[in-house]
Formats: structure tokens, C-alpha cells, sequence
């Protein structure tokens, strides 16, 4: 979006706790997220065995297929009023975890950098807004229910 600054990797993560919701499992999902992140941002990907690649391409795939269900699950219990908008969002990047799996079958080059750019862009974009979003209201809630 023309003229919105986004946060940087490193002011989110400084800011962790903007991203509370007040419930255990999804907030200590957010901080192994942070963590992936950080450790992909300070990586040299292409120095990486393909088994190393793959193995964080798997890690950040099961999280983020399991994290996607309980937030979804949670943000229903909790009448969040946008979570049609963010599963939507969800499911883009879901999309784009498949792509890059399927770059990384096809031993394409470019899979290294989409992983990348999917963690350092897309998903602190979504933490910083989508996520912040949901925390804020979780919060003006009491964190009134729990994810099932």
C-alpha cells in the first residue's frame, strides 16, 4: 500500500507483545514465528543442503498449516468481526507455501528467495497488521474464550 510504513522485522519483534491475545497456544505460535523469521532474515538460504532447505520449508509449513486452523477456530469462538478478511489472508500464504514446495520439487532456484520473502515480507506484514488487529480486539474482549 502506497504511503503505509510498514514495521520492520526487528520493531516487531521488540514489540511482541502488541501481538498478545490471551491465549497461550497462538501467542507462543507468534513468538516461534518471530524466531523462524529472525533465523531465516540472517541466513544465507543458498548456502543451505537441500535437506537443510527442506527441513525449513517443512518446519515453517506444519506450523503455519496447524497455526492457520487454531486461529481460525479461535477467531470464530470470539465473534472476531473480520475473520472471513483474515482467513483470506491465511489462505493466500497457504497458497504460496505450495508454490514454493512445488519450486522446491522442481529444484527451481527462485524457491530459496520466495521462502524469504514469504517470511521476512508477507508474514511480518500480516503479524504487523492482520494479527496486530486481531490482538487488539482479543484484548478488548478480556480474552473471553480459548481456542477449542
Amino acid at each position: 500500500m502506497a504511503g503505509v510504513k510498514r514495521m520492520s522485522l526487528e520493531s516487531l519483534i521488540a514489540g511482541a507483545d502488541a501481538l498478545h491475545m490471551g491465549q497461550s497456544r497462538l501467542d507462543a505460535d507468534h513468538q516461534r514465528l518471530l524466531a523462524l523469521v529472525s533465523r531465516v532474515s540472517r541466513v544465507d538460504l543458498s548456502q543451505l543442503s537441500g535437506d537443510e532447505f527442506a527441513e525449513l520449508l517443512s518446519d515453517f509449513a506444519d506450523y503455519a498449516y496447524r497455526h492457520f486452523d487454531e486461529e481460525r477456530d479461535w477467531m470464530r469462538a470470539i465473534g472476531y468481526p473480520d475473520a472471513a478478511a483474515h482467513e483470506a489472508l491465511h489462505d493466500v500464504m497457504v497458497e504460496r507455501v505450495g508454490e514454493i514446495c512445488m519450486a522446491v520439487m522442481e529444484a527451481r532456484p527462485e524457491a530459496r528467495d520466495a521462502l524469504r520473502t514469504l517470511l521476512v515480507d508477507l508474514f511480518v506484514a500480516h503479524l504487523d497488521t492482520a494479527d496486530r488487529a486481531l490482538a487488539a480486539f482479543a484484548r478488548e474482549r478480556g480474552g473471553v474464550a480459548h481456542a477449542p
